[in-house]
């Protein structure tokens, strides 16, 4: 039942590592609630041994729940994961998702989303773009410089540089009065 199946779940998950063996075994378990629950609990140990199997599961499961789970998953590894966050980035068209994952990216601070983010701030929805924009700010300087690179390359319009900038410059301000109140 359910609830036999939450209780269990919750010891599991209360017994951190040492529950690592039986999550695993549950991933392959023909019910997919007792999956779903193995992938949650194995997030929530911050299992790194299920790493390539959960990546594969987020890439080409059809089952959306187990998608969003492995996503779960993922993101709860940060920088480790930056990798599959960036395939996400690519690949996956779920406006939802994609703001998760563009937060995810900047505060990982991965380096390595600088360019495709820049990509995004010009070509998305207006909240895709909005995270976009704060993720490049999170980032922090080295992203800045690259937008100001690719605006003086022509690669950049003036309006998204300008959006990042402010945001970048309201983050300076914010940080300089706080040190001041404090």
């Amino acid at each position: 039942s359910e609830s036999v199946r939450e209780e269990a779940f919750e010891y599991l998950a209360d017994s951190g590592l040492a529950a690592e063996p039986a999550f695993i075994t549950a991933l392959d378990h023909k019910n997919a609630p007792v999956r779903l629950k193995a992938i949650k609990g194995l997030g929530r140990i911050k299992s790194e041994k299920v790493y390539d199997q959960m990546a594969r599961l987020f890439r080409e499961d059809k089952n959306a729940e187990v998608h969003e789970s492995c996503y779960q998953y993922l993101e709860s590894l940060g920088i480790k994961a930056e990798k599959d966050l960036l395939w996400a980035l690519k690949n996956d068209d779920t406006a939802g998702l994609r703001i998760r994952v563009i937060k995810a990216l900047g505060y990982a601070q991965s380096l390595n989303a600088i360019t495709p983010l820049m990509e995004i701030i010009e070509h998305m929805n207006p909240e895709v773009r909005a995270a976009a924009r704060s993720a490049l700010v999170t980032i922090g300087p080295k992203a800045i410089e690259a937008v100001n690179e690719a605006f003086e390359a022509k690669k950049l319009k003036k309006e998204g540089r300008d959006a990042v900038l402010a945001l970048y410059y309201q983050a300076v301000v914010d940080v300089l009065l706080d040190r001041q109140i404090s």
